[in-house]
């Protein structure tokens, strides 16, 4: 499917004290209370930013060191427990188990768990949905921060910004806030061990396992979810297999006996994990974590899907774009729709072991294509391409040359949706606006706008972002540059923008927010240079 323990300890923190007078006072009170506190083994555990754990504790536990780090911006996409928050509820008849009998209950909509020729198992509406309501809603059975957003987002809530603190034992694991690293200390009390001994962290895949393996441990009934999911075992190749067999060896050294499965049943998690893992998004459509979802995992895909995924922190929260009737089925994409048909295919067979006969791919297969006559062109198109890539963050101005006479083969050669093209669009934006070249800047962003359109749905969330950069680019002019015509066309883009992101993100999001936020400003702007004109 989609991209788609713990035992608590009780831990006693201090507060931090400015003289040696205050710190002998402290530590009496501290072994006053510690009989105190080995009576409460049952409570929730204590913690503290600062380094005053007492030394009998420091092998369990390390409290966060401060530090700051600058959250980089602009990296891409990939799109798209025990007890759940989508309050899901399965049913089935006293006369018949089958899955054509399982009812699932979510955000208010009754959704049903049947058996399709076409996609197999899958979720299926049993009323009329309207485009932006919430579907469904599900938070991770085990989530973990991937290798690329390791250092800059919070390992518990998954949210970027600000300053990050660092776990001062393993120095590894960050977070945004005292709450957090408490929260997610039934996670990290294991594994930060298993860091200080290694002393580096493991592959995002081997993380996630290790985490679903403590919960396993801790909460042995919770698996059956896990073990629910689709595995596909006999369909893998047999190196993959045997590259599981070999990661397995490596969780061995990182989990506790107790919390190991045979040889046989750890390959069968690696393959359910492969098939039903999903990277979680900020509100922009950018990876930041990987998490297994058991409830969501049911969607089945499609590239022309009638459904969305957000996430708030790493709660998922599954959104209607198109209307759906009584009796259709509930789909999401699980690959780059920028792709190309093909690769989209190959993709979904190679990962997912099936052949997508979507709308969208039915009707490409009639289509057949002779690039002989231009496959030169555009195998140059690509080397101007690469050499402009090499040059970014180096040379800027050289990059954008090779940019620029990669997009002009592209565009005479290309469909305006072709992922090639856009790449090189997405490229050249953001080197404009890294030169503050602001009106070309605006150019190649109106460039992928209309490659959006064309691509996805018009409510979907990738469009509004690109409405509201754009609009962004348009603020960056100097004001004298910014007549009442241009504030118009970003009053125009804010409010597109706003009607999408309020359906796929919801109202109350951040990002939904920010923009809702500039229009009010655009909008006071506008009526300020007005009066100004009747005035003049």
């Amino acid at each position: 499917m989609s991209q788609k323990s713990y035992k608590n300890k009780t831990l006693r923190g201090k507060v931090v004290s400015n003289s040696e007078e205050e710190e002998k006072t402290q530590s009496q009170k501290s072994k006053e209370n510690s009989k105190q506190s080995l009576a409460l083994c049952a409570a929730p555990p204590k913690l503290s930013f600062f380094d005053e754990i007492e030394e009998s504790d420091i092998t369990e536990y390390r409290p966060l060191k401060r530090i700051s780090k600058d959250i980089p911006v602009n990296q891409r996409n990939k799109t798209q427990g025990t007890k759940t928050g989508t309050s899901i509820e399965l049913k089935s008849s006293s006369n018949d188990q089958t899955l054509e009998n399982l009812v699932i209950k979510s955000a208010n909509k009754r959704l049903e768990i049947r058996m399709s020729d076409q996609s197999g198992r899958g979720l299926f509406a049993l009323q009329n949905i309207s485009p932006g309501a919430l579907v469904m809603e599900d938070i991770p059975y085990s989530a973990v921060v991937d290798d690329a957003n390791f250092f800059t987002t919070c390992s518990h809530c998954f949210m970027k910004g600000g300053k990050l603190s660092c776990c001062s034992a393993c120095k590894l694991i960050h977070y945004c806030s005292k709450e957090c690293q408490s929260n997610d200390w039934s996670n990290h009390q294991h594994e930060c061990k298993v860091f200080v001994k290694v002393q580096r962290k493991p592959p995002t895949s081997i993380r996630l396992l290790c985490r679903i393996l403590m919960r396993r441990m801790s909460d042995p009934a919770s698996f059956k979810e896990i073990e629910n999911l689709q595995s596909n075992r006999h369909l893998f190749k047999q190196e993959q297999i045997e590259t599981f067999a070999q990661i397995s060896m490596v969780i061995r050294d990182c989990v506790p006996k107790d919390a190991l499965l045979s040889a046989s049943e750890l390959i069968e998690l690696f393959c359910r994990f492969t098939e039903n893992s999903f990277s979680i998004l900020d509100g922009e459509m950018i990876p930041n974590g990987v998490a297994v979802y058991p409830n969501a995992s049911l969607i089945n895909h499609s590239c022309r899907p009638n459904c969305i995924i957000v996430f708030e922190k790493s709660k998922m929260m599954v959104r209607c774009i198109e209307p759906i009737v009584i009796g259709q089925e509930i789909t999401i994409n699980y690959t780059d729709l920028s792709q190309s048909g093909e690769e989209r295919r190959k993709e979904l067979q190679d990962r997912y072991f099936f052949l997508c006969r979507c709308e969208l791919c039915e009707y490409y297969k009639k289509l057949h294509y002779d690039v002989a006559d231009v496959e030169k062109k555009l195998s140059i198109a690509i080397e101007l391409y690469d050499k402009g890539s090499n040059l970014r963050d180096r040379d800027d101005r050289q990059a954008i040359t090779f940019f620029e006479q990669s997009f002009n083969i592209q565009n005479e050669l290309l469909h305006k949706a072709n992922y090639y093209l856009m790449r090189t669009c997405k490229s050249m934006v953001e080197i404009y606006c890294n030169l503050r070249d602001w009106k070309h800047a605006l150019i190649h962003s109106f460039e992928l706008i209309e490659s959006y359109r064309i691509l996805y749905s018009k409510l979907h969330p990738l469009l509004g972002i690109q409405l509201y950069s754009t609009a962004r680019i348009y603020l960056s002019f100097n004001d004298n540059e910014i007549d009442i015509k241009y504030l118009e066309k970003i009053e125009e883009s804010l409010r597109e923008a706003l009607k999408i992101l309020e359906i796929t993100h919801g109202f109350k999001h951040p990002l939904t927010k920010m923009v809702e936020m500039n229009l009010w400003d655009v909008e006071g702007e506008i009526k300020t240079k007005k009066k100004k004109a009747i005035n003049q």
